[in-house]
C-alpha cells in the first residue's frame, strides 16, 4: 500500500479495471466489496489506484514450468 507521502496516481473505474484484467464487471464490483482488491471511494465512485492494480497482478505472477519441452 502507498504512504501517505507518496502520490496515488491514477484512479481506474472498476469497468476499466474489468477491461485490463479480462473479467466481468461482476467479478471485479464483487472483489472490491470483498476488499479483495485495492479501492478508492471517492463520492459513489469506487476507484482502484492503478499502481495498486499493477501489484495485485505483479503478486499472483507465476513462473513458467521450465521441465516442459520448447
Amino acid at each position: 500500500m502507498t504512504t501517505k507521502s507518496e502520490p496515488i496516481g491514477r484512479l481506474l473505474g472498476l469497468d476499466e479495471v474489468a477491461g485490463r484484467l479480462a473479467l466481468s464487471l461482476h467479478t471485479v464490483r464483487r472483489w472490491a466489496t470483498m476488499r479483495r482488491i485495492p479501492t478508492v471511494k471517492l463520492g459513489g465512485r469506487v476507484l482502484v489506484p492503478e499502481r495498486e492494480l499493477d501489484k495485485f497482478v505483479e503478486a499472483r505472477l507465476r513462473a513458467a514450468r521450465s521441465d516442459l519441452a520448447a
